[in-house]
């Protein structure tokens, strides 16, 4: 048992000095190199340039090589000529914008939006117009709140408080009264259109006890809008025609539909 353990640790120490033997050492670590086409510069690490002793020589000798080529591709401070990236100078800018026209930017698939229109005969006459001016327009429809009236009531609280309401109004000779019973018996005391008439309402109820609620209603309404492509030639002709139409409105929006052409 002994002899076969002298003979493994004698094994062990063969095999390390042959592994430590010269030549040897770092074989495997060594990567190969991968391809690089003709003309193209490589990075060189310092440690890399070290080793080799004449990468300096061999970088002089492509910067060389280069000129030879193109003389025009380097410069003495050995920065890439305009010529070769296919760059413009500024003389070269002015050159090509001279003689050219330039507008105002205005964003992409943009409109200029005309109305409203609440009947289509208003919309017909203005659409007949843009036309004359080389405009087509396409109409956008667009539900828009608009005032319906102040209602004046008393809130449900009860058959009971209701016909207490209608004893006293009666008493007092006061006429233009409704109780929804499906409301919990609210008392409306009125419809009107203006502040002036409202006022006049409120006074009268106050002299007797009440305090009433007065609610602005609106009512929905189906406007008409006229979008339009446009440039910026057209924004004085365009400005003209909204000055001289009572009411109309010119704003700058995202096209709903672009027009056939």
């Amino acid at each position: 048992m002994r002899y076969i353990l002298y003979l493994l640790v004698a094994a062990n120490v063969l095999y390390l000095g042959w592994n430590l033997a010269p030549g040897r050492v770092g074989e495997t670590d060594e990567q190969p190199i991968a391809f690089v086409p003709d003309g193209v510069r490589t990075l060189v690490l310092l440690e890399e340039s070290v080793k080799a002793g004449a990468s300096g020589k061999d970088r002089i000798g492509a910067d060389k090589a280069l000129m030879e080529e193109n003389p025009t591709a380097v410069d003495k401070t050995g920065a890439i000529s305009e010529e070769k990236t296919g760059q413009v100078s500024d003389k070269e800018d002015d050159d090509l914008l001279a003689g050219v026209e330039l507008s105002p930017l205005r964003p992409v698939n943009a409109c200029k939006i005309l109305g409203p229109f609440d009947e289509p005969a208003d919309a017909k006459k203005i659409i007949g117009k843009l036309g004359s001016m080389g405009f087509e327009p396409v109409v956008r429809p667009r539900e828009s709140k608009v005032f319906r009236d102040y209602w004046i009531y008393l809130p449900g609280k009860g058959p009971k408080q209701a016909r207490k309401a209608v004893r006293l109004m009666k008493e007092k000779k006061v006429r233009d009264f409704y109780v929804y019973s499906d409301n919990n018996y609210l008392v409306s005391l009125g419809t009107f259109k203006t502040v002036k008439r409202v006022e006049k309402r409120l006074t009268e109820l106050k002299k007797i006890g009440f305090d009433p609620v007065v609610e602005k209603r609106y009512r929905t309404r189906v406007e008409q809008w006229l979008d339009l492509q446009y440039t910026a030639k057209d924004d004085e002709k365009l400005q003209a025609l909204v000055d001289e139409t009572d009411g109309l409105q010119m704003v700058t929006g995202s096209c709903m539909k672009v027009a056939a052409q």
